[in-house]
């Protein structure tokens, strides 16, 4: 199955398991009111639950790339999605279970007061509903001005949303209890369990691969190349491909590319920047020194190596490290031009100067934002004035590829498209975590 059909199958089968559950509702109330509030609101619950359920799949990375698809980044897109669009249709539950429970029983769910099991399941609900709004507002207006480590710590609070969700509904849904649904929600609930002991686990680095650094030098200002050898299992990281680093089962979990890789030693090789505490903390780690790595991940350049078309690789800073080992797989492919264009703010920031500089296969050309003027280096920034000094053909003719800060990465799409590019002949790879 080609990935593009991959995904396909995967919305798909997100959108029917979804869908179902609504055809199990029973709609023998008494007045077309009750009816109508009864199905909104089981549409909201049932529904809601079943993306969560697919949400929470979506999260968890090492299913992903088994079960799934190797495109995590993909799969991250979705999550985020069906979280949104979750809370969106879990909305309808309250707002018609409200009426609903009104009318037919004389019971108002917000005032308090109300018979057992109602009195606990109902504040149970509302504190999963609750939960779910924090971890919906905290990853989507709030995310850009809260510190990774703040955000980690309420996207944890996802772990307690199902399981409330689950213990709320099944005592006393009427669906559930009165349809063979109920063996769905059981399976749902055992499967959702076992992922939870998975994730734990796989927090440990249970799932992980024990590697050793083998060593550390620098290549760039504020950059340096840590060198990992495996200690048992190798992983076989393809061009462009990144995955998740640990100093230990207690360290704070890092992406990576990975930048080298020897497949007959199994070493791999990662850039890492001082961006931030975890990344200095990172740069000082010592020779001997245990490292649990998670992966390979993603897809990036795949796509783009399977046309015949010429690529253009368009790298800002760190965003370099991808562009390492698949300009080692143009090597292999004889008539294919390549250009790289990688900015920088000044020359001491050019990462892995050397090896870039003698891949003669690869036309080089060096942007500088932090200087007014140069002998042989283009000053300002990567503009479509530059690409079409620099590029024989039109852009359109061409093959994208951008990693860098997200706000360089949205400009030059943006860019490309006004350039004509088609949106399938750019690929992005934002560093970002």
């Amino acid at each position: 199955m080609r990935p593009v059909e991959r995904k396909a199958f995967i919305i798909g089968l997100i959108l029917i398991t979804a869908a179902t559950p609504p055809f199990f509702i029973q709609l023998n109330e008494a007045t077309r009111a009750l009816n109508t509030w009864k199905l909104l609101a089981k549409i909201g619950s049932l529904g809601a639950t079943v993306l969560f359920v697919w949400q929470f799949l979506l999260g968890y990375r090492q299913a992903v790339a088994r079960w799934l698809t190797p495109d995590y980044l993909w799969a991250l897109r979705v999550h985020r999605l069906l979280g949104v669009g979750g809370f969106v249709l879990l909305l309808l539950h309250p707002t018609f279970i409200t009426p609903y429970y009104l009318t037919k029983h004389g019971l108002r769910l917000f005032a308090g007061g109300l018979p057992p099991p109602l009195d606990v399941l109902v504040p149970l609900g509302l504190v999963a509903l609750g939960l779910l709004g924090v971890i919906v507002l905290t990853s989507t207006l709030l995310r850009s001005v809260m510190g990774r480590r703040a955000w980690y710590v309420t996207h944890l609070g996802a772990y307690l949303m199902l399981p409330l969700a689950f213990v709320h509904g099944y005592p006393i849904g009427s669906t559930l209890q009165g349809t063979g649904l109920r063996y769905g929600w059981q399976g749902l609930f055992v499967l959702t369990g076992a992922f939870y002991v998975l994730r734990i686990l796989a927090r440990f680095g249970v799932f992980s691969a024990p590697y050793e650094l083998a060593d550390v030098r620098p290549v760039a200002r504020d950059v340096v190349e840590l060198t990992l050898r495996p200690l048992g299992r190798r992983l076989q990281p393809a061009a462009g491909q990144f995955a998740f680093f640990r100093r230990g089962p207690r360290g704070s979990v890092r992406p990576f590319t990975v930048s080298r890789f020897d497949a007959e030693t199994g070493r791999l090789s990662i850039t890492v920047k001082a961006l931030g505490r975890s990344t200095r903390a990172l740069q000082t780690a010592t020779p001997g020194e245990r490292i649990l790595v998670d992966g390979p991940y993603g897809t990036f350049g795949r796509a783009a190596l399977e046309t015949d078309r010429h690529v253009v690789m368009l790298a800002g800073g760190i965003g370099i490290t991808p562009f390492l080992r698949i300009i080692d797989e143009l090597k292999r492919r004889p008539g294919r031009e390549a250009f790289l264009f990688y900015g920088n703010q000044q020359e001491a920031d050019i990462a892995h100067r050397q090896e870039l500089e003698a891949a003669g296969h690869v036309d080089l050309i060096h942007v500088l934002s932090g200087v007014e003027e140069h002998a042989t280096f283009e000053v300002g920034f990567i503009t479509p004035d530059l690409l079409r000094s620099r590029l024989e053909e039109p852009p359109s003719r061409y093959e994208f590829l951008i990693c860098g800060p997200p706000e360089m990465v949205a400009g030059l799409e943006s860019d490309l498209r006004s350039e004509g590019v088609p949106r399938r002949q750019i690929r992005h790879e934002l560093f970002e975590y």
